[in-house]
């Protein structure tokens, strides 16, 4: 029973030490590393003593340098795709299309030889069996395919990016499929990976 209990003590002190690691560093912690920054100085010369509204000046500027640093867009605005972004997105949307191309033809085959079956002078119930399900694999493909390129497209974009896009095809007239949307949207040009 103890020996239960002593490794039930140390998962639950590693899980919280795991998850004090990955969480990121608040907001004070920054601000007193700053602080301290600023009390221990940089400069030369016998250190500087600061009365309290020096100290509260440097700490609003502190708080004001962090804050900017915290809300300050990521390299991609909403409207905008990183390099890495837009590569990422070609490449997927490109290989959807090469998927729907390769689905489309095997339907089509299997649309024709359905054809053949069933208006054949003698009924096959095997044969009209083996063409439905052709059919319904390739149909049930296509559609897999499409949800999973669309799927990594939206995990490409940033939340921002994925509500400027929500927004966008929530207009009259735009594209409502996501990967015929981000490119119209995002400005992307697929010729160039074709």
């Amino acid at each position: 029973m103890r020996p239960r209990i002593i490794v039930a003590i140390l998962f639950l002190a590693l899980a919280s030490v795991a998850v004090a690691q990955s969480q990121p560093a608040s907001p004070s912690a920054v601000l007193a590393r700053t602080i301290r920054a600023i009390l221990l100085g940089t400069a030369s010369g016998p250190p500087a003593r600061l009365n309290r509204y020096q100290l509260s000046l440097e700490m609003s500027h502190a708080q004001e340098a962090t804050a900017t640093k915290s809300d300050s867009p990521t390299p991609s605005s909403a409207t905008e795709l990183s390099p890495d972004q837009k590569a990422g997105i070609v490449e997927i949307i490109s290989e959807a299309r090469e998927n729907a191309e390769m689905v489309a033809k095997r339907l089509q085959s299997n649309a024709k030889k359905f054809d053949e079956v069933v208006l054949a002078d003698t009924i096959d119930p095997v044969l009209e069996k083996r063409c439905v399900d052709g059919i319904t694999a390739a149909i049930y493909d296509s559609t897999q395919f499409r949800l999973q390129a669309a799927t990594q497209v939206a995990h490409q974009l940033t939340a921002e990016q994925r509500r400027y896009l929500r927004a966008e095809k929530a207009k009259p007239g735009s594209e409502k499929g996501i990967l015929e949307a981000v490119p119209k949207v995002f400005h992307l040009n697929l010729e160039d990976k074709e």
